[in-house]
């Protein structure tokens, strides 16, 4: 673990347990019984993969500076796996067609904890900032946006929701290659000055393996329920 104030410690770990908190409603309010009765599953399915990237931060994984690309990004190719059987296969289609569309940006919210954490950390000089733009880290901003376009998600187009899940998606992928690319290891390639030794240790390491993934899921999520409600309405 690095040595930093205890205080970012608890909220790294508090913001990745809120994210998966925030899926419950999407979920236990679905228009499918059999999905109501799962959540607690799906929910389970989350909290053992944070614990299993948790032991294997804890166990030096993500330290090895001599290890390969795939070495630091493996998570996501078991998020796009995960996301093949949701999106392609039959079982998968209907309990992403049964979600219940209205809490996308809430889940948005577990922003502005990570945002305190990552601001912590870069203070402590320990991940680096691709934007200077705001004293704090921008994902305070997007997360408070979040709340309030689900305040206002009634009163807004789909085109807006469009749009704004489409902005958030751009500045979520930014912020990761940002990090990716500023770990100390072989293929390190900016930040040499303040290199993200965050992605490598517990428990700001759960950030890129779990955190961004459950964010990034409720984004195309939307866009998916959009799209696919234009379809229909068009036919």
């Amino acid at each position: 673990m690095l040595e930093i104030p205890i205080w970012i410690t608890l909220i790294s770990i508090a913001c990745v347990l809120l994210a998966i908190v925030l899926l419950i409603p999407m979920i236990y309010k679905s228009t499918d019984l059999r999905t109501q009765n799962k959540a607690h599953i799906a929910v389970l399915m989350w909290v053992l993969w944070a614990l299993f990237q948790s032991v294997l931060s804890l166990n030096r994984w993500y330290m090895d500076r001599t290890a390969g690309w795939f070495h630091f990004v493996f998570p996501w190719f078991f998020a796009l796996a995960f996301a093949g059987i949701l999106y392609f296969t039959p079982r998968g289609k209907r309990w992403i067609y049964s979600l219940n569309n209205n809490y996308h940006w809430l889940i948005q919210a577990a922003r502005i904890p990570l945002g305190i954490a990552l601001s912590g950390l870069f203070l402590e000089k320990q991940i680096p900032q691709w934007t200077q733009l705001f004293p704090f880290h921008l994902e305070i901003i997007l997360g408070l946006l979040g709340i309030i376009l689900f305040v206002l998600k009634n009163k807004m187009s789909p085109k807006a929701h469009l749009v704004f899940h489409i902005i958030f998606i751009a500045l979520t992928l930014t912020t990761l290659i940002h990090g990716y690319g500023a770990i100390p290891f072989s293929h390190q390639a900016w930040s040499y000055t303040n290199p993200n030794f965050a992605y490598q240790h517990f428990p700001s390491s759960l950030f890129p393996s779990v955190l961004y993934p459950i964010l990034l899921f409720a984004h195309f999520q939307a866009i998916f329920s959009i799209v696919k409600k234009a379809s229909s309405n068009q036919q």
